[in-house]
């Protein structure tokens, strides 16, 4: 137990924010807690034992199963947990507060879609056999949530069956249909109507009456329950296909949202699990080397000093040479050495002439990121200032980063990057171009945005290893240092550059 609570701490402790919500509904646990004691209500300590059991149980599924909740989930969760066992049972919000219950039923709809997206999700990123389309992946989330809403209904019909409870609340009625009525027996419906009060009376000759109406057990609750379950996950279910069709008039803040509610893969470390998908007719490396195995072709390759001679095949004449009309073909690729963000192979290329050689390939984990052109309100360009170790020197350079996860949608790593560099936001982020790092042998791509204006939101929010400091120019001072080879960062030349042509043309 006391691992997991030390786990969690350091896990939340990355999120001020949800840091500071548990720990505030953990103490409000604890004290209602000791109050409970205090009235010898045992019933309600042990609800809050259970509370605080199922306050450890994001970080148990992380550290188990190697899954990374996101901070907003998170705190939705605790917040779930406090309403429905504190508020709801210790507190008899359920019978003393309308509608209490149909909002919690209606916010568990949404939570286990979430949750069966997140596991399809997983699955879909991280297969290489399985893909399901955005419809049907929302439509099995929508299915999940849907099949736990009628579990938990099993539970409280249990309840009340075999432990004398009423977790299935009743409703007065004042009209009600049935055939047991029907002194025929033919099943014709007998509808009773405009009922003003029942009696009802006991072997034991005790009597009870109820004013209103006729006392409805559990039936309505169900439905009301399951109606409202299946409210909540058609909402995410939807929400889910558009974030994953990356639709929404803003795309930025909208993904940005979506990123919060969707569980990701990680590794033992905590770092997130990416895969970089094979192109279409491209073999696996595996199924690469099994197949050069088989076929026994090969090539002349030199690896440690150690030389190895194939079989060649013959080269090709010159038809063969006309049909192919300058096509490489990759053959398989070794992975050589993993880093923490790119990944360095050996390429087995076959040439036009049916020849073969090793290129070098550079693959970047998460496709590479963004970067934000941010223009202040009286025109200047705010640019950052830090040293680059690779290069040994200070350069100046537009805010920029690499995205949190493979499909992170690039809008929202450009926000991050502007809020977290610079301490600044905007409201709305524009295109300006796309840019490959370096298309002989790296796969990674940088997307430009443009921000106009930009306003002041806090402080920068710096790494341990980061030194940065903000300086502005206005775009012709940019351009005349870009000329004279001061700045030379290819993503920020690019980037000035094109917004000044944006400029040119409004």
């Amino acid at each position: 137990m006391a691992r997991y609570i030390r786990y969690l701490k350091n896990r939340i402790r990355l999120n001020r924010r949800t840091f500071i919500l548990y720990t505030v509904l953990r103490a409000l646990v604890l004290f209602c807690m000791i109050r409970q004691i205090f009235v010898r209500n045992y019933e309600g300590v042990g609800i809050c034992l259970l509370s605080l059991l199922l306050f450890l149980a994001p970080s148990f599924m992380e550290d188990n199963l190697e899954i990374e909740i996101p901070p907003l989930f998170e705190g939705i969760i605790y917040l779930f947990i406090f309403a429905a066992e504190i508020l709801g049972e210790v507190d008899n919000f359920y019978t003393n507060l309308p509608g209490w219950d149909t909002m919690l039923h209606t916010i568990n709809g949404f939570l286990c879609a979430a949750v069966g997206f997140s596991l399809i999700d997983l699955l879909n990123r991280h297969s290489k056999r399985i893909q399901l389309s955005p419809l049907y992946l929302c439509l099995v989330a929508f299915c999940f949530s849907m099949t736990v809403g009628v579990c938990w209904e099993f539970i409280e019909c249990a309840g009340d069956l075999f432990f004398g409870q009423d977790m299935q609340k009743d409703f007065i009625v004042r009209q009600f249909q049935s055939v047991t009525l029907d002194p025929t027996h033919s099943q014709i419906p007998v509808a009773v109507k405009n009922i003003e009060k029942t009696v009802i009376y006991t072997a034991s000759g005790k009597t009870y009456t109820i004013s209103g109406g006729y006392l409805d057990i559990g039936i309505l609750d169900t439905m009301k329950d399951l109606l409202v379950n299946f409210i909540g996950a058609l909402v995410f279910s939807l929400f889910g296909y558009r974030y994953l069709k990356k639709a929404g008039k803003n795309p930025a803040r909208y993904a940005k949202i979506a990123e919060n509610l969707i569980v990701r893969a990680v590794d033992k470390n905590g770092k997130p699990v990416e895969t970089v998908p094979v192109e279409e007719g491209d073999p696996l490396p595996e199924e690469a080397g099994e197949e050069k195995k088989a076929s026994g072709q090969g090539m002349k390759t030199e690896e440690k000093g150690t030389e190895k001679k194939e079989e060649q095949r013959p080269a090709p004449d010159d038809e063969e040479k006309k049909e192919r009309k300058w096509h490489l073909r990759r053959l398989d690729r070794k992975l050589v050495s993993s880093g923490h963000v790119l990944d360095f192979y050996h390429d087995v290329m076959e040439l036009p002439d049916g020849k073969k050689e090793i290129w070098d390939f550079v693959a970047h984990r998460k496709k590479g990121g963004a970067c934000v052109v941010p223009v202040l309100p009286d025109g200047k360009i705010l640019l950052i200032r830090q040293f680059r170790p690779a290069i040994g020197r200070e350069t100046l350079e537009l805010p920029a980063g690499a995205k949190n996860s493979y499909e992170e949608d690039t809008a929202v790593t450009a926000l991050r990057e502007l809020e977290e560099e610079t301490g600044y936001t905007c409201d709305q982020l524009t295109p300006l171009l796309k840019l490959q790092t370096a298309v002989a042998w790296c796969d990674e791509s940088t997307e430009v945005y443009l921000a106009e204006p930009v306003e002041k939101k806090g402080v920068q929010q710096l790494d341990e290893a980061e030194e940065i400091s903000l300086e502005s120019y206005s775009p012709e001072e940019l351009r005349r240092r870009i000329e004279s080879g001061e700045i030379q960062d290819s993503k920020t030349v690019a980037g000035i550059l094109a917004y000044l042509l944006e400029q040119k043309e409004d």
